[in-house]
């Protein structure tokens, strides 16, 4: 934020990081202190930058980890043991002290996690109480939608959707209608809460 030539880019090799909009590159002079697997490194160990200090990121591996030198350092501001990070990372940018994984959630950075009883896939930027959740049952998926941070859902009809891939995200629109759309693979969908239906 703040600095478009400041940008990371990964593959299943790991991170790369720019500071010249791409001119030049650095490999592997940072994220000292991380010790877990990143073998393999794409979408399921997402990267945020805080959205007021560009100098303040967050990596989720199995654990999610904080940098406040640019990436140069990290260090652990979660320990899961029965869980992780589940390839899923949200910081608030109205109040960076809330951090959503895909099985939990802090609103005091790390200091203490509070479990969410359904994986979330997305949070609404502007209102951080709105979360969605899609969650297998048997042959279909249900949808849900969350008004108070995920601890209690109501579920959103989704009978007509073709659920023929695993691939499956959800971003918010950003508006007063809650509108969400979600991606199947190559499907994209959109509901708002003007929608009966997908």
């Amino acid at each position: 934020p703040g600095d478009p030539d400041n940008f990371y880019g990964k593959n299943q090799y790991g991170y790369w990081r720019t500071f010249d909009g791409g001119a030049s590159y650095d490999h592997g002079n940072y994220f000292v202190g991380l010790n877990e697997n990143t073998y393999g490194m794409h979408s399921r160990f997402p990267m945020r930058f805080n959205p007021v200090n560009s100098n303040s990121l967050y990596v989720a591996v199995d654990n999610v980890w904080k940098s406040t030198d640019g990436g140069d350092s990290l260090h652990p501001i979660s320990a899961f043991v029965n869980t992780s990070a589940g390839g899923f990372l949200f910081v608030s940018p109205n109040d960076t002290n809330t951090i959503f994984t895909r099985y939990a959630r802090t609103h005091n950075e790390g200091l203490s996690w509070t479990p969410i009883n359904k994986p979330v896939y997305a949070v609404d930027p502007d209102e951080f109480n709105k979360v969605w959740s899609v969650q297998s049952n048997q042959n279909y998926y249900n949808i849900w939608f969350s008004i108070d941070t995920g601890n209690t859902w109501q579920e959103i009809p989704s009978y007509d959707l073709n659920f023929n891939s695993s691939t499956i995200n959800m971003e918010c629109l950003n508006d007063v209608n809650d509108g969400i759309f979600l991606t199947i693979g190559s499907m994209i969908y959109y509901r708002d809460n003007t929608l009966s239906n997908w």
